[in-house]
């Protein structure tokens, strides 16, 4: 699912980091998520995801769409521990 193992250094960046911000996650696979956390708990750290999830659905070639649907941040575990805020004004120029 990465492109890096849990012993890169890569890994050890995520692990020590104190925040992570992941912008576009709607895109994003939910067991990619999960691999990257790596257990049953949430990050040991702050993070903020970023993104429309009513824009765009995670890549999943070859499924259906409940396929897919399944593959969303949404239908992680973690989903319910996440405190979403919705942000409505537009900043850009």
């Amino acid at each position: 699912m990465c492109n890096f193992t849990k012993q890169s250094g890569t890994a050890e960046l995520l692990r020590s980091a104190r925040l992570l911000i992941w912008d576009e996650v709607a895109m994003t696979k939910r067991q990619s998520i999960d691999y990257i956390m790596g257990c049953d708990e949430p990050f040991g750290v702050k993070v903020v995801f970023g993104g429309d999830f009513r824009q765009v659905f995670p890549v999943v070639p070859r499924r259906i769409r409940a396929q897919i649907t399944n593959a969303t941040l949404q239908m992680s575990y973690i989903w319910d521990w996440i405190r979403k805020i919705r942000l409505t004004q537009n900043m850009r120029a």
